[in-house]
């Protein structure tokens, strides 16, 4: 039977080009100091920790960091038996295509400087090959192996403490392992030879061609790399196989550490007074892990008003925020509108911290947004006229707003110094101002009114109301009434006398 069975389950991923997909499964390590061959259950769609054994170990760490928090890591640890070995890979349920079809290839590979191993060794890539292009048939799968060595004249040491990429093109050299029996010892044979299918081969070898069909990839360590601990520390990243025939599979895969980055809004008063600034607010961002957070940044925005002086602590963005720390930020606002009487038109404000990072795998709670909003307390103007004189009273607060609302229970009321009404005063519950209206003209009563945190102030304009006097006759309007009443009695008279 083929030793990559085409009897896994998955989900068909797919890249466009130039974006990278991250990859954070399987989690951990997986290690194994037996003898026996240990790996992940067998899954199309999935990348999988293969062939480990004799102190092998392979999985997403943040060990050597790349592109991200993390990559793969490969430990031979001691490997004496010359038998330890890590494998990493993928197989496609649609597969990568033709052989002779096969597009861009390429990964990133480490190798610190601690391993003991030959120094021109590092972690291989390997594509998994259907030599007849029918996986039906048994018997014909392949390795096609790239190694630097046998690409740089002389095989000189793999660098170390950096990471390199590598490609395969037509013209790199591949060696090929055929799965069960062994190696084809031949080590100057390129890509191109390969899809060309006109290559001296070993007697019995399968022989590829360029309809051969690329079934997977696999990047590994070992076996053959004997030495004490640490035999090999390494890492591969940014795997990436495109494949030009339609409907394969392409796959562009950046390997990290999960993480959960979440906003929080920290303090912010309970209301808010138009025209006030308040300093000293607080907002942020925490890692949740499990690992450490790429280029987390952590900012807020107000739907009205002015945020300003951002003060963050560590300075945003932070290149690698390390799990269970958190980004933690100071602010002033200032609300909008102004102090005074005159009607606000924005009557609550929305705050809204957003977390960022490159990686993060739970985007739902990368946003905290007030609700409901903070509302705004806006005092207006009021005036009345009432006769002059007289004592009058009025509920300044009776058109006051709370947000969309009018004044909540407890607002509170305070008569300010510039009122200039005579005997003024102000329930501080109610709102309801009493004072003496001036014999003519106008006075002001002015007041502060507070709900929650926020305050406003305004003003009521008295104008004295003026009665219309009672007309009077003087002097001269005497002397006609009398002259008037006289010739009325005159005639009344006459009447009398004739009879």
């Amino acid at each position: 039977m083929k030793p990559i069975g085409r009897v896994f389950i998955g989900l068909v991923l797919s890249t466009s080009a130039g974006h990278a997909i991250v990859i954070t499964t399987p989690t951990g390590v997986l290690h194994n100091p037996g003898a026996t061959l240990v790996s992940d259950p067998p899954a199309f769609d999935l990348w999988m920790r293969r062939n480990v054994r004799l102190d092998g170990s392979v999985g997403i760490t943040t060990n050597y960091p790349r592109s991200g928090n993390g990559s793969v890591w490969f430990s031979l640890g001691a490997n004496t038996s010359n038998g330890g070995k890590a494998d990493w890979e993928f197989v496609p349920a649609t597969s990568f295509g033709l052989l002779g079809q096969l597009g861009t290839v390429r990964y990133d590979w480490y190798r610190d400087s601690a391993s003991v191993v030959s120094n021109w060794l590092h972690p291989a890539l390997r594509l998994i090959v259907d030599a007849d292009g029918n996986t039906a048939t048994t018997n014909d799968i392949v390795y096609l192996i790239y190694e630097r060595c046998y690409n740089v004249p002389g095989c000189p040491a793999a660098p170390t403490n950096t990471w390199v990429t590598d490609s395969i093109t037509g013209s790199t050299v591949l060696w090929l392992w055929w799965i069960g029996v062994g190696p084809d010892y031949i080590f100057n044979r390129t890509l191109a030879d390969y899809q060309s299918g006109s290559y001296p081969s070993a007697p019995g070898f399968p022989v590829l061609s360029g309809a051969s069909l690329v079934l997977g990839v696999s990047v590994g360590v070992g076996s053959g790399w004997p030495g004490p601990s640490p035999s090999f520390l390494g890492a591969v990243d940014n795997v990436v196989v495109a494949s030009n025939t339609p409907g394969a599979a392409s796959i562009d895969h950046n390997f990290e550490i999960a993480y959960d980055v979440e906003a929080f809004l920290g303090s912010l008063p309970p209301s808010l007074g138009p025209g006030t600034m308040y300093s000293g607010l607080t907002f942020s961002c925490t890692n949740n892990g499990p690992g450490d957070a790429v280029n987390a940044s952590c900012s807020l925005a107000a739907s009205v008003g002015a945020v300003s002086n951002v003060n963050c602590s560590p300075p945003v963005p932070v290149a690698l925020l390390p799990a269970t720390n958190s980004i933690m930020c100071t602010y002033d606002f200032t609300a909008p509108g102004s102090q005074g009487g005159v009607d606000t038109p924005a009557t609550q404000v929305t705050f809204t911290v957003t977390a960022s990072a490159d990686f993060d795998n739970n985007p739902s709670n990368n946003t905290a947004t007030t609700t409901p909003p903070v509302p705004l307390v806006d005092a207006l103007d009021d005036a009345v006229s009432l006769p002059a004189g007289s004592t009058g009273s009025f509920n300044v607060g009776s058109n006051d707003q709370f947000g969309t609302g009018s004044l909540p229970p407890g607002a509170t009321f305070t008569l300010l110094g510039s009122t200039t009404c005579a005997s003024a005063s102000i329930n501080p519950t109610t709102g309801v101002a009493t004072f003496q209206v001036p014999a003519v003209g106008s006075c002001v009563v002015a007041y502060r009114v507070c709900a929650l945190s926020g305050c406003d102030t305004a003003q009521l304009v008295v104008t004295a109301q003026q009665q219309e006097p009672i007309p009077t006759l003087g002097d001269w309007g005497l002397f006609v009434l009398i002259v008037l009443m006289a010739g009325a009695g005159l005639l009344l008279l006459r009447p009398m006398c004739a009879s």
